[in-house]
C-alpha cells in the first residue's frame, strides 16, 4: 500500500515484482499536488514495477475512476482494479 507519496525510485524498487500493490491515485495528471501520485505516476509504477495485481485507492473526486483504470491498464498492459470499500482481492 503506497499511502500518500510521490513516485520515487525507492517506491519503484519496493513494488517491483509484488503480488499486489494498492496504489493511491489521488489526482488527474493536470491536478498534480506534492505528496500524491497522479494517474500517469501510477501507470508508470504499474508498468515498470510489474506487480501481479494493481488496485487503485485513495482517489480524490477530481479523478474519474474508470478513465484512470483504463489509462493505467493501457500503460501497463494488464488488468487494473478500482478499489472500493469491502473489496476482496484473491
Amino acid at each position: 500500500y503506497t499511502g500518500d507519496t510521490e513516485l520515487t525510485d525507492e517506491l519503484m524498487d519496493f513494488c517491483r515484482g509484488a503480488d499486489l500493490i494498492a496504489a493511491e491515485c489521488s489526482f488527474p495528471d493536470e491536478g498534480r499536488m506534492g505528496g500524491h501520485m497522479t494517474v500517469s505516476d501510477v501507470g508508470r509504477l504499474a508498468s515498470e514495477a510489474e506487480p501481479a495485481k494493481k488496485v487503485l485507492v485513495h482517489m480524490y473526486p477530481e479523478v474519474n475512476a474508470e478513465a484512470a483504470r483504463d489509462r493505467i491498464s493501457d500503460m501497463c498492459g494488464a488488468e487494473v482494479i478500482v478499489g472500493s470499500d469491502g473489496l476482496v482481492v484473491t
